[in-house]
């Protein structure tokens, strides 16, 4: 330590260099918020090939990131003995005190070597569920379907289980349940719940409608389930999709007599 403050004493900065390293740093980081904002637009997009580009942009904000501090260390210019001096010292001082952001980095690689999951794919993660928002370096965030934003170490997936609803689609499948009295007429509250889902402005028009049937018992009260499986064409509308097709079901099912 003494040795590098020895071979500080001989390297002065210039407001120049100064100014020049914190515009470099300015522009890093809006380039990595831009990336951020385009994986979230990639998200929006029909067509498949683009929708999986979303994969890159992790790696493109980590060169992003590289890239911008090696432009400062190109800027500031130090002797080698200084850059080595100051590295070693770096190096240990980091080693002792990120072990946990080196986890963090690996979580990060696992995201994105198995493709777990991108921005915009629905997870449950530690019992977490929601829409993931952003993936970084160090962590995934998530936002509840209370609307609460969940911030999780990306160390934690080295050993947990993470369920992806939709595996980087645009759409994600939603189950809605309807019980209804014993006796009725299966076929009008099948053919009820199909138009309610196809009616819906949030339904993924792509992906196939399905709609089952089943008697079941709850407590002592036999009762007719009318199950339907749909896709909402963006996952982060499913509660409003639910909401929208209970809303409109209700209405048919009235409508019919069939409560």
């Amino acid at each position: 330590m003494d040795n590098l403050k020895t071979l500080m004493g001989g390297f002065h900065l210039s407001y120049f260099q100064i100014s020049a390293v914190l515009v470099v740093l300015l522009i890093t980081y809006l380039m990595s918020q831009l990336l951020l904002k385009i994986s979230l637009a990639l998200i929006e997009q029909q067509t498949l090939w683009i929708r999986h580009l979303r994969y890159w942009i992790p790696v493109a904000r980590i060169l992003a990131w590289s890239f911008g501090i090696y432009t400062c260390f190109y800027i500031l210019s130090p002797p080698k003995e200084i850059f080595f001096a100051a590295a070693t010292s770096a190096g240990v001082a980091v080693g002792l005190a990120s072990q946990e952001l080196i986890k963090n980095l690996f979580g990060s690689m696992v995201v994105w070597s198995d493709k777990l999951y991108q921005e915009g794919d629905r997870v449950m993660i530690n019992e977490v569920e929601g829409v993931v928002q952003s993936i970084g370096l160090r962590s995934t965030k998530i936002r509840a379907y209370d609307d609460t934003l969940v911030i999780i170490p990306n160390s934690l997936l080295l050993n947990t289980v993470v369920t992806n609803a939709n595996l980087s689609e645009s759409s994600s499948p939603v189950l809605i349940d309807f019980f209804l009295p014993i006796n009725t007429d299966p076929q009008k509250a099948m053919e009820c719940s199909r138009l309610a889902a196809l009616s819906s402005d949030l339904i993924e028009p792509a992906k196939p409608v399905i709609v089952l049937t089943a008697d079941i018992l709850t407590g002592h009260v036999p009762l007719t389930r009318i199950r339907i499986k749909a896709h909402v064409r963006n996952a982060k509308y499913e509660k409003m999709f639910i909401s929208d097709i209970t809303k409109r079901a209700k209405r048919l099912f009235i409508k019919h007599n069939l409560y």
